[in-house]
């Protein structure tokens, strides 16, 4: 059982008779004050709290359904290579969706440059962030 709870984690353990199973999963959100946190174009919808229940979900449902299993940290770091040093459409188009697209997203910052993730440093967790815009 997956619960998602708004409101902070009680300081003692729940003592009621029937014990929680090892399978179950309980998540505290101390930010939000309603259970509707989770539901677009509510007044109690916090999209930070949803992104992260949302993710914790798909985590604790694809080992029941069998997948799909991606390793994002993998594939972008082999989406960045093809793109930035290999310069290669084919093979970075090869790591991508069947049909790509961009969504372009204004901000105010006014950068108009995005830095290579395969400089000498060869990238940061912090960059991976940004460029993902996580």
């Amino acid at each position: 059982m997956l619960l998602h709870i708004a409101g902070a984690q009680p300081a003692q353990q729940d003592t009621s008779p029937q014990k929680p199973s090892s399978q179950d999963r309980r998540y505290y959100y101390p930010t939000v004050k309603s259970a509707s946190f989770a539901t677009p174009f509510t007044h109690d919808f916090h999209y930070n709290s949803e992104a992260v229940s949302h993710t914790r979900n798909l985590t604790f449902l694809k080992p029941k359904v069998n997948g799909p299993y991606f390793d994002l940290e993998t594939i972008w770091d082999e989406h960045t290579y093809y793109e930035f040093a290999d310069r290669s459409v084919q093979h970075t188009m090869s790591t991508m969706v069947q049909e790509p697209y961009v969504n372009h997203v204004p901000t105010v910052s006014h950068e108009h440059s995005i830095p290579s993730p395969c400089d000498e440093s060869g990238g940061t967790p912090e960059m991976k962030t940004t460029l993902w815009g996580v």
